[in-house]
């Protein structure tokens, strides 16, 4: 059933919810300043995905984590090592925060979002924050992959989810290397000492 109320969200104010749960809406404000595109793309996923979906563990753990939370602190901490990295230049800073951004996108193929018989595509209905907005008793199950599911690899599942964020041509305009950011090099994951261990 379709509400009859405006959805008073935009990806926006989620976006902003979720870095000030995270304890980083300062500093993002900062980084977003310089980097508008960066903002773009992480409110296009929060948009996507909510803080509703939490990142899928096989029982009996149980989960407490919002996907999207896991999927911004990788973009940060994944730029903040860029920064240290020689010579950081604007397209391996944007590579770098990207890629942290999609790095968990798969996991989605691990979760089920249901209201009654209707069932959420994560890469072909529209963002879960319209989707609930729609379906406000939507369940959320873990669920079994299956060899369909696994027909689409990691790098096709973040390049649906970029498509989505930007659109296709918003995404051939990304100075960003797109090959690193569906598929990143080792080169892009934070070391051990950057996490001072």
């Amino acid at each position: 059933m379709t509400s009859r109320h405006p959805n008073p969200a935009t990806p926006k104010t989620v976006l902003a919810e979720a870095l000030r749960e995270l304890g980083i809406a300062t500093s993002a404000e900062v980084t977003f300043a310089s980097f508008p595109r960066l903002e773009e793309a992480a409110a296009g996923l929060a948009w996507h995905l909510t803080g509703h979906i939490l990142y899928p563990m096989a029982p009996p753990r149980v989960s407490t984590l919002p996907l999207l939370h896991l999927c911004l602190k990788d973009a940060f901490e994944w730029m903040a090592y860029c920064m240290t990295r020689p010579e950081p230049d604007v397209r391996k800073v944007q590579t770098a925060f990207l890629a942290g951004l999609l790095r968990h996108a798969p996991e989605l193929v691990h979760v089920e979002m249901v209201e009654g018989d209707v069932v959420w595509d994560p890469l072909n209905d529209e963002p879960m924050s319209e989707w609930l907005h729609m379906h406000p008793n939507t369940r959320f199950t873990m669920r079994e992959t299956t060899l369909s599911d696994l027909s689409m690899s990691d790098r096709d599942i973040r390049m649906a989810l970029l498509t989505r964020v930007f659109s296709t041509s918003g995404v051939a305009s990304l100075d960003a290397s797109i090959t690193q950011i569906l598929q990143p090099p080792d080169e892009l994951h934070p070391s051990r000492e950057f996490y001072g261990q």
